[in-house]
């Protein structure tokens, strides 16, 4: 009895929230980040690695990999921290970075971009205002990320290297500004 209860209380304390309010999500936890703490701190924070090969983006695209975007494939760092991210992109066509604020509901994670750049030789680098949404979900460090919004995005699998946030993993050929991560 008591543990519905508070099952009930929390429902509703995360019901009033608004909505930028980050919630806690603890490793293990599979997505569910129903527990808030004080500070607003994400157990998602850290730093992760991916890698895009070009072949994956051109069948992604229907295209032949010479006309695959390079902004799309390459190696990506994601740093996580305390409500923002921010990434870089490199291969040897483009280097780009990105960056905004972060919040998770349950199983949905929301970016909203404040700022992207670098060398975008298709000019895709993310542009101030532009939001996506993710199903989520962090298993054995892996964090997978499921396109919402916009759906033409493709599966994500970022592996967490460091439970640290650390702004010096980002690209150094395509640094972003300092105001990305302070």
């Amino acid at each position: 009895m008591m543990r519905l209860v508070a099952r009930q209380w929390q429902r509703r304390l995360i019901g009033g929230l608004g909505v930028g309010v980050a919630l806690a999500v603890t490793a293990g936890c599979g997505g569910d980040g129903r527990e808030a703490n004080a500070g607003g701190h994400l157990s998602l924070d850290g730093t992760y690695r991916m890698t895009v090969a070009a072949e994956q983006v051109a069948r992604h695209d229907h295209v032949p990999v010479s006309q695959a975007t390079p902004e799309n494939y390459g190696d990506f760092v994601l740093v996580v921290d305390r409500g923002r991210f921010a990434f870089t992109q490199q291969n040897l066509l483009a280097c780009t970075w990105q960056y905004g604020s972060l919040a998770v509901r349950g199983t949905v994670m929301d970016w909203r971009f404040v700022d992207g750049g670098g060398m975008a030789p298709t000019n895709a680098e993310n542009k101030p205002g532009e939001r996506f949404l993710w199903r989520w979900s962090l298993y054995r460090e892996a964090l997978t990320l499921r396109p919402i919004s916009p759906r033409d995005l493709t599966e994500q699998t970022w592996r967490r290297v460091d439970a640290v946030p650390s702004r010096t993993a980002l690209s150094k050929r395509c640094s972003l500004p300092h105001a990305a991560l302070p």
